[in-house]
């Protein structure tokens, strides 16, 4: 078998439905051009990654979920006009410590969990995906990924037996490193934004479509209370596995450039 049609292999098993959407146009046109360098505008690194992420889900070991999200649920997303008829998927969080907290449905099902044991030296999160199933009493649990927090250097992420460093596959853009980009599954470039109380999710080109958007807990002094969520636009679903994984980390990371601002403000160092 030769390389061009371990591609073409590679991207029909991986998700038959992108395929169909974002490959089989593109062989049409012209099949040989998914070889030609110059075919590719991306980074090298986000084009290696577009078959890593296709390999992944062939695999079974990255998936999308469907939750049933609520109708009355009042969003900051927009939905595109090809999905005016759907809603907002919301994931609301157990604990505002992304890296030991569940993520559950709007019917209170678990969705995605997060645990980090205590050790020193290196701590790694792991974070796996509810699979539903009618023939058990509690759902089996998947492994979606790992992450080794490094002090020094890039964290590693783990995802199907491969690891990557957050370098290449979370590049930081950006003054002061606010902004994350990866490659999706799609092959389409996303980029996380990291503002003073929320991150967001968009796609990284002209138009800057919203994907997600983080909203903190309230307590209810001012408003109503309401625990830490994740909206998730609905053409995204084919990506739940990756969004909420990539939101751990930049989460995790701006909470600890606002842990920073607090200790430089209390010690007289901030405004």
């Amino acid at each position: 078998m030769d390389q061009f049609e371990s591609i073409v292999n590679l991207y029909g098993g991986a998700m038959p439905h992108l395929y169909r959407k974002f490959i089989e146009p593109r062989l049409k046109e012209d099949v040989k051009s998914l070889l030609a360098p110059h075919a590719c505008t991306a980074p090298e690194s986000n084009c290696g990654l577009e078959a890593f992420w296709c390999t992944m889900t062939r695999q079974g070991k990255l998936k999308g979920s469907v939750a049933t999200p609520s109708r009355s649920h009042q969003s900051s997303l927009s939905p595109t006009p090809q999905t005016t008829e759907q809603h907002i998927m919301t994931l609301t969080l157990s604990s505002e410590s992304v890296r030991n907290t569940v993520f559950t449905d709007e019917r209170g099902l678990p969705m995605y969990k997060s645990t980090t044991p205590f050790r020193l030296g290196v701590r790694s999160t792991t974070i796996s995906r509810h699979v539903a199933s009618e023939s058990r009493i509690e759902d089996p649990i998947e492994v979606v990924g790992r992450i080794d927090w490094h002090c020094f250097g890039s964290s590693i992420f783990t995802i199907g037996g491969m690891r990557l460093e957050s370098s290449v596959f979370l590049p930081r853009h950006g003054l002061f490193g606010k902004k994350r980009t990866f490659t999706g599954p799609d092959g389409r470039r996303y980029r996380w934004d990291m503002y003073r109380r929320d991150v967001v999710l968009s796609v990284d080109d002209a138009s800057r479509t919203e994907i997600a958007r983080y909203h903190r807990a309230t307590l209810g002094i001012i408003g109503k209370r309401r625990s830490a969520s994740l909206e998730i636009a609905p053409h995204a679903e084919h990506m739940l596995d990756l969004i909420v994984l990539t939101f751990i980390y930049v989460e995790k990371l701006r909470m600890d450039k606002e842990r920073q601002r607090r200790a430089a403000a209390s010690s007289g160092g901030g405004p």
